[in-house]
């Protein structure tokens, strides 16, 4: 008996990207969408409150790809990606969930491998900037805070030891993995959440080039202080998480 191909949404995160919207539904229109054993038939943008018209672009573009669904989810619990990805993921019937920014520094062309790569027996595949053929730009500073985030990731969150980009947020896994966690207000790594919450995950990395941002403005500060406090409280609530899991 042939098994049915497993449906996919992809759910983007979005605060105020109303000149990305087109170009990004544009890219999910130009890439393969169905593959060996995975049809991607939903994307779901996730907004936070935008109050620059990119609901409305949303809305105009929800009809402009045959056999896509494209909605709109509004964050209640805030601030934070991650609880944002969360809450969406409740209204989510897909199989597989592929997690994304609406920056477009993720690149939607790499999204049919990351699928593939799926379907061979993976729990969770990873975009990554740092495995042979991804690649990344960036400043300075921001490359040394990022540096010194992911070793602080891979010494206090279990699972994140053999990863070469334990921050990505850029991922696809099954969609329950995300179902079944509670939206925390306030977090932002949703993949060290994932992998803190399930410790005996599959997970595979592929590469990816990270993009320049082309239209809006970053939402990350680069006040690395504010920023290293933020994610140090972070961590360690999935350094508590990846303790108690592993004690049951």
């Amino acid at each position: 008996m042939e098994v049915s191909a497993k449906k996919v949404a992809a759910a983007i995160t979005v605060l105020n990207e109303a000149g990305n919207i087109e170009p990004i539904i544009k890219s999910f229109s130009n890439i393969s969408r169905s593959g060996n054993g995975w049809v991607l038939n939903e994307i779901v943008f996730i907004d936070g409150g935008s109050t620059d018209g990119t609901l409305e672009m949303i809305r105009a573009n929800a009809e402009s790809i045959p056999g896509i669904a494209i909605r709109v989810v509004s964050q209640t619990v805030k601030p934070g990606t991650c609880p944002a990805t969360v809450e969406a993921s409740s209204t989510i019937k897909a199989d597989w969930t592929i997690v994304m920014d609406g920056d477009l520094q993720h690149p939607v062309e790499t999204i049919p491998e990351m699928l593939n790569r799926k379907a061979s027996g993976y729990d969770v595949v990873v975009a990554s900037r740092y495995v042979r053929g991804g690649d990344y730009r960036r400043t300075i500073s921001r490359g040394l805070i990022s540096k010194v985030a992911e070793i602080i990731a891979r010494f206090l969150v279990p699972g994140t030891k053999n990863l070469k980009d334990p921050l990505s947020g850029y991922f696809v896994c099954d969609s329950h993995l995300i179902r079944n966690l509670r939206p925390l207000p306030g977090t932002y790594k949703i993949l060290l959440y994932v992998i803190a919450s399930y410790p005996s995950l599959k997970v595979a990395e592929i590469p990816y080039y990270f993009l320049e941002r082309k239209y809006g403005k970053s939402k990350v500060t680069d006040r690395s202080t504010h920023f290293m406090r933020r994610y140090l409280k972070e961590v360690r609530i999935y350094r508590r998480i990846g303790s108690t899991v592993k004690k049951c």
